[in-house]
């Protein structure tokens, strides 16, 4: 409803949908926090919280309680452990193993955003695996896992030292200076 282009579009309708989807998730993160579920994060598109396995049942009657009310269908998705900086950083261990990642520990190919990765590499194997985090740093072999780097916008310059460098800053962190 909120695209330009598309032969339907309408502000209202748009707002309509945007303002009840909100509503309603407002709507089951209160039902599950009633139901004394520890609420983790939220964001427009859902929310994630913490429960102990015996409560299964009661979780199952929130859900249905909740999709009778809305008319909506909930996605689970279930985690063996769950890390974030954020509602928009974070990665997952899900109950079948793979990794779900989001925001910052996403992984970026070759060529793309380089930014500290050997953080969130070692970050992310310690979370998730228990690998200590000297080991993933000693272990990388690739120099670029440890460049940083910014970007100044809106016409700005970067200076070191009253040095201009420019608009694009890499460095990497070394052990004395």
């Amino acid at each position: 409803f909120n695209d330009k282009y598309s032969p339907i579009r309408s502000i209202p309708s748009a707002l309509r949908v945007t303002l009840n989807g909100q509503l309603q998730l407002m709507m089951l993160m209160e039902r599950l926090w009633l139901a004394e579920f520890r609420i983790l994060s939220a964001n427009t598109d859902g929310c994630t919280f913490m429960m102990h396995r015996s409560d299964v049942n009661k979780l199952n009657e929130v859900i249905a309680a909740w999709q009778t009310d809305t008319g909506h269908e909930l996605e689970l998705t279930e985690y063996k452990a769950y890390a974030r900086r954020d509602v928009n950083n974070y990665l997952a261990l899900k109950l079948d193993g793979k990794v779900k990642t989001k925001g910052a520990f996403e992984e970026h190919p070759l060529g793309g955003k380089t930014d500290e990765r050997i953080v969130k590499e070692a970050a992310s194997r310690w979370l998730l695996h228990g690998v200590p985090i000297r080991q993933t740093v000693e272990e990388c072999s690739d120099i670029t896992a440890f460049i940083y780097y910014t970007r100044i916008g809106n016409g700005g310059t970067a200076y070191s030292d009253g040095v201009e460098v420019g608009r694009t800053v890499r460095w990497y962190v070394a052990n004395n200076g």
